[in-house]
């Protein structure tokens, strides 16, 4: 019986620190930070081994990665068609698109 305590306490306090992970997260995305297991360790204070053997944080932490490099993988191909793009190139001296004033 008190095996079964202590594993049910250990689960509620592992549920805990995943929630503070993703609201860690969730601010570091909000304020246009990289996630990473480094900069994580040095705001929530948990151990590297903590972010990796932890189940539910190492999923939620691969997701917020995965979906973050999308995110950069989709500004940076879209930067780079507009770089590309000869008809949206800016008239800095009148500050109007070339095909706006065509």
């Amino acid at each position: 019986m008190k095996y079964d305590k202590v594993v049910e306490m250990n689960q509620k306090i592992g549920k805990q620190n995943a929630r503070i992970v993703e609201k860690e997260i969730e601010r570091m995305i909000e304020n246009g930070e990289r996630v990473t297991v480094a900069a994580l360790q040095r705001y929530t204070g948990f151990s590297n081994s903590f972010f990796y053997k932890n189940k539910l944080v190492r999923e939620i932490l691969y997701e917020a990665i995965r979906k973050q490099n999308q995110c950069y993988k989709n500004n940076l191909t879209s930067m780079c068609r507009r770089k590309d793009d000869k008809t949206t190139k800016t008239n800095f001296t009148a500050g109007v698109r070339e095909e706006e004033v065509a």
